[in-house]
């Protein structure tokens, strides 16, 4: 799984409430930032699922990464909401490993090897 951003932000659309962000809003993040670790490291970086797990477990964490730890992602909806993960220090189900900064993360993944 990689680091999902999730923002609430509430619209209707006809009868239904409805959120926005989530795995849309980041898709794109991750892959421009992916594309920039690998103009950064002059290669194709391939899977880089375990270099994020690694420096999400590492000293790097907090530069690599803004930890959110407050919040939720419980839908609402009129008259009812289903109860959905609490975000956390560290890794969540809500946010991942937090928002990544690019600046110190592009450089790290950079030197990751998967070979």
């Amino acid at each position: 799984m990689l680091v999902v951003a999730w923002q609430r932000e509430p619209f209707r659309a006809g009868c239904h409430a409805r959120s926005g962000g989530g795995t849309s809003a980041t898709a794109p993040l991750w892959a421009g930032l992916i594309a920039l670790a690998d103009q950064y490291a002059g290669r194709h970086l391939g899977f880089v699922n375990p270099a994020i797990y690694e420096i999400g477990r590492s000293a790097y964490y907090h530069q690599a990464f803004h930890d959110v730890t407050t919040g939720d992602n419980t839908p609402e909806f009129p008259g009812a909401a289903i109860t959905g993960y609490k975000a956390g220090p560290g890794w969540d189900p809500v946010t991942g490993w937090g928002s990544p900064d690019a600046g110190v993360l592009v450089p790290l993944l950079a030197r990751y090897d998967a070979h």
